[in-house]
């Protein structure tokens, strides 16, 4: 069974993020922000294309929840993917994000594992 795992990096650092993806053999981070810039330079797109390389990628255009729904192909993209993975947006608490109120439960329909990770403090 494909598992994915999702994250907030609200509470965390970059350098605790790559720690994560060692721990869990993580092989690249699906940024899912609709916009991806953040108040705090490390987590911008053009930073973390920077110091993750191939390992990062944005797909907030087909997976980011600021116009609704993510779209179906936003979905198919993520349950086929051949890669372990972890989908990423800012909200640490995954109950408040689309990661668990959207893009989660239609993963699991479709038979995919997910796995929040709540790191660096309680959500």
């Amino acid at each position: 069974m494909q598992t994915i795992y999702t994250i907030g990096y609200q509470k965390l650092t970059v350098d605790r993020l790559i720690q994560i993806m060692t721990e869990k053999n993580i092989d690249r981070v699906i940024d899912i922000r609709s916009k991806p810039y953040s108040r705090f330079p490390e987590w911008n797109t053009n930073a973390l294309k920077k110091r993750l390389g191939a390992r990062y990628i944005w797909k907030g255009d087909i997976l980011g929840g600021l116009s609704g729904p993510v779209p179906e192909q936003g979905i198919e993209y993520l349950a086929t993917t051949n890669e372990t993975v972890v989908i990423m947006c800012m909200e640490h608490d995954p109950a408040k994000c689309h990661r668990a109120q959207d893009i989660a439960p239609r993963l699991e329909r479709l038979g995919v594992n997910v796995i929040h990770i709540v790191d660096g403090g309680t959500p």
